[in-house]
């Protein structure tokens, strides 16, 4: 079963459509494209949303070496991450 994500990066303004089952990435045009409400997604998006569903890891690097170096050494990888309760104290 495929799964499609809908990608955005900070400070610009396309979107861009994950197919995991055809392998392939492309531009999501602006409108109704593909029953994505886009304007929707952007007005989220200017105010600051970000929705992560059914992502256990993603990671943004300007190369694709960057995203396999040393960033991720394995005692990074070993030390799992606050919850939110332990960051707020709450």
């Amino acid at each position: 079963m495929a799964t499609i994500f809908i990608v955005g990066e900070t400070g610009n303004s396309d979107l861009w459509l994950v197919d995991t089952g055809a392998r392939t990435v492309q531009p999501l045009a602006r409108g109704e494209a593909g029953g994505f409400d886009t304007q929707t997604i952007e007005a989220a998006r200017e105010n600051g949303f970000s929705i992560e569903k059914n992502v256990d890891v993603a990671i943004a690097a300007s190369t694709s070496e960057d995203a396999t170096a040393r960033m991720l050494t394995s005692r990074m990888l070993a030390t799992p991450m606050p919850t939110a309760r332990q960051l707020t104290g709450n």
